[in-house]
């Protein structure tokens, strides 16, 4: 009797194997579904700072416009190559003098716009040649119904730049 009472004490006190490879499963399950989070998380960074790097460009070529008193121009695209698109914009005046840099959008991002563009800004800040307001549109590359895309809006009389997330 005291044998039987020693042996139902001690494994009371364990797991047995079957117990901690339940809890090793569900671990493993829990682990891969947070590092998905984290991956998505990573790509929406992505997309988001492309659209700021693009509306902020904008804000560049408006504000130099206004501030010197000359056209400025703000050019987009995409351009097919053999080994990857390239996709990037820049701003200049009518002058031709670059005003910062050439940028390129990260890889898998692109204008979604047909062709590239470009916006001339005036003097007074406001978009020229602009009837209604302009759309340049930015996603994600050869994802289909699942690409993230974001809208820049240019509005031609005042020259507003406004996201659409």
């Amino acid at each position: 009797m005291l044998m039987d009472t020693l042996e139902t004490r001690r494994s009371r006190f364990g797991f047995t194997l079957i117990e901690l490879l339940a809890v090793l499963v569900i671990m493993a399950i829990m682990m891969s579904i947070a590092v998905l989070a984290f991956l998505k998380i990573g790509h929406a960074a992505g997309m988001r700072a492309a659209v700021l790097n693009v509306q902020s460009t904008l804000n560049l070529a408006r504000q130099n416009a206004i501030t010197y008193r000359v056209r400025t121009k703000f050019t987009y695209g995409n351009v097919e190559s053999d080994t990857q698109p390239l996709v990037g914009y820049y701003t200049m005046t009518t002058n031709g003098v670059l005003i910062g840099k050439t940028n390129l959008l990260d890889v898998g991002i692109v204008f979604t716009n047909p062709g590239s563009g470009s916006l001339e800004f005036k003097f007074d800040g406001s978009c020229q040649g602009l009837a209604i307001e302009t759309n340049i549109l930015i996603s994600e590359r050869d994802k289909g119904a699942n690409a993230l895309s974001n809208a820049i809006t240019v509005y031609p009389l005042s020259g507003r730049i406004k996201v659409k997330y």
